[in-house]
């Protein structure tokens, strides 16, 4: 399985900031999002500080993007101002869905005349159609 929002996840989780961010904390526990994530759900979270996340810029395999890092155990100082700002170069990816194939169960008629034809999964319920 695979699609481009798993993937990112992937590249955010060996992102060496968020590496070195755990390393560097006495705390268990650090947590990395996308720029998406952060700006559609972070910031609008009650549940969360969004000054509490740092920006991060992250480059894995093919993948260059921003990640914001929060050590939930040991909080980061609050900073309203690192919410303006993105480092240099980076680019903010949306992800997207890849396009579903249409399988059809039966021939569907080209008007809405008639109905579908009965699929019974029971015989039981063949007296039903």
């Amino acid at each position: 399985m695979t699609a481009a929002a798993i993937n990112l996840t992937f590249r955010l989780l060996d992102a060496r900031p968020l590496k070195a961010a755990l390393a560097n904390s006495p705390g268990l526990l650090a947590l990395i999002v996308s720029s998406w994530f952060f700006d559609e759900v972070i910031r609008h979270s009650p549940g969360t500080d969004p000054a509490t996340y740092r920006p991060a810029r992250v480059a894995v395999k093919e993948t260059t993007t921003v990640g914001w890092i929060c050590l939930p155990d040991h909080p980061y100082p609050p900073d309203g101002t690192r919410l303006q700002a993105l480092p240099a170069g980076a680019t903010t990816p949306v992800p997207h869905q890849l396009a579903l194939t249409r399988r059809t169960l039966w021939a569907a008629p080209k008007s809405l005349a008639g109905s579908p034809p009965c699929w019974t999964p029971r015989p039981r319920m063949a007296a039903r159609c």
